[in-house]
């Protein structure tokens, strides 16, 4: 059973590292804390998808079998390396035409598509479109005000 005051308390991490902040929720899990994982309902260039808000991500993160499946060309994208609280990744940098989420939409949104399986099977919502909004999470619901 989850204790309610953890989202509270993992909301007040912000300005922490992402491996300090992974390596914080290891050890509050194991001592029977948890916080439900964000996740919000929005549209890759018109198209339903359900993302992962991850505020520690830099950029829109989208596997490849979901840019496949929703007729997204990456494969020309630009070839760039990240660094992730798992370890370097490579993938083909993009822009989208657009993510929509809730009232708030953004165009030519930068995103990655990682070249091998990393075990994503849901796309991030990072930092490339949620650096101009207002991200409000409160009682495990996520708000946007643009």
């Amino acid at each position: 059973m989850c204790n309610p005051d953890a989202n509270a308390l993992i909301g007040g991490l912000k300005s922490m590292s992402k491996r300090l902040f992974l390596c914080l929720l290891t050890l509050l899990a194991a001592n029977g804390w948890c916080a439900e994982i964000p996740r919000v309902d929005g549209f890759i260039a018109g198209q339903p998808v359900r993302f992962i808000v991850d505020t520690g991500a830099s950029e829109v993160v989208i596997p490849q079998q979901l840019a496949t499946r929703l007729g997204i060309a990456f494969e020309h994208g630009e070839l760039a390396r990240y660094e992730t609280a798992g370890g370097t990744v490579t993938g083909r940098r993009i822009r989208l035409e657009s993510i929509k989420v809730g009232n708030v939409e953004a165009l030519g949104i930068v995103a990655h598509v990682p070249t091998q399986d990393n075990g994503l099977m849901e796309p991030l919502l990072g930092m490339s479109f949620l650096k101009n909004i207002t991200l409000m999470l409160h009682s495990g619901t996520v708000s946007f005000l643009p």
